[in-house]
């Protein structure tokens, strides 16, 4: 018979890892995990507010690896490189296809002339490429029409930069995330991290599963995995997606009425 999982280590699930649980109070981890999940709680890593990071850690990602940043602090290289991804930071050096493209000099002619996005499309790289030899070489970007900018940014709009996810400021004025990361660092603005707890109101709780996840993010102001994660905790699937918490009550539910046959084929065989 299997021992009887204590109370207190279920209040733990999901605000510490399931190995660590499961060395603590001697369980394996697997066991600690079926709990966890077929009480439909997410593992700890999943939650938003994991970890809190000081401004002058935060100023750290992306200046150099994930895997760097994340030895420095004492945290796992996978932990900071979401978390940078949520703050809508570039990675650190360059990417693939920076280090696989070779420009040749009529190429490197056309930076500046045309925008970055035309570049791109001309050459068949992505403009995040374009721009990062661009400014390898101190180019200045395009600019269209008589000198103006690619966007013109309202003083209201400017007021936003720093206080919302740079992802959820640009579906909230209706731009790329990459043009509120580039203006919020031309002027010098910290990227937004929430350190304090999502305060989850009734209200906003209702609409879990009926207002997309990423719009109901926007409202509240954070990231929209936050959302998905508060959602799934509660139970709340959409359609198409593939709860595991079912995957482990049905292998569960198999189990028993195995058991169940075996036990009946037994004592019919001993008739």
């Amino acid at each position: 018979m299997s021992q009887k999982i204590p109370a207190k280590l279920l209040k733990q699930l999901g605000k510490k890892g399931d190995s660590v649980l499961a060395k603590e109070f001697g369980f394996s981890t697997y066991r600690v995990r079926k709990e966890r999940l077929a009480r439909g709680i997410p593992c700890c890593r999943s939650r938003q507010n994991r970890i809190t990071l000081t401004k002058s850690e935060i100023a750290l990602l992306g200046t150099m690896s994930d895997v760097k940043v994340a030895e420095k602090l004492g945290y796992g290289k996978s932990t900071i490189s979401k978390l940078r991804l949520e703050l809508g930071i570039a990675p650190f050096g360059k990417t693939r296809e920076q280090l696989k493209h070779q420009w040749t000099a009529a190429q490197k002619r056309m930076l500046g002339k045309k925008t970055d996005a035309e570049v791109a499309r001309e050459l068949g790289l992505d403009s995040s490429t374009v721009a990062w030899q661009r400014r390898v070489l101190g180019i200045p970007a395009a600019r269209t029409g008589q000198g103006k900018e690619l966007r013109k940014w309202k003083k209201s709009e400017l007021k936003l930069l720093g206080k919302y996810p740079d992802r959820v400021l640009a579906e909230k004025i209706g731009t790329h995330r990459r043009m509120v990361t580039r203006k919020r660092n031309e002027m010098g603005i910290a990227p937004f991290f929430n350190s304090s707890p999502i305060q989850w109101k009734a209200s906003i709780i209702k609409k879990l599963g009926k207002v997309p996840d990423a719009q109901l993010a926007q409202q509240i102001g954070c990231v929209e995995s936050s959302v998905r994660s508060k959602r799934r905790s509660l139970g709340i699937w959409l359609e198409g997606e593939s709860p595991q918490v079912q995957t482990v009550k049905s292998k569960a539910k198999k189990k028993v009425t195995a058991k169940a046959k075996t036990k009946r084929s037994r004592s019919t065989g001993k008739k």
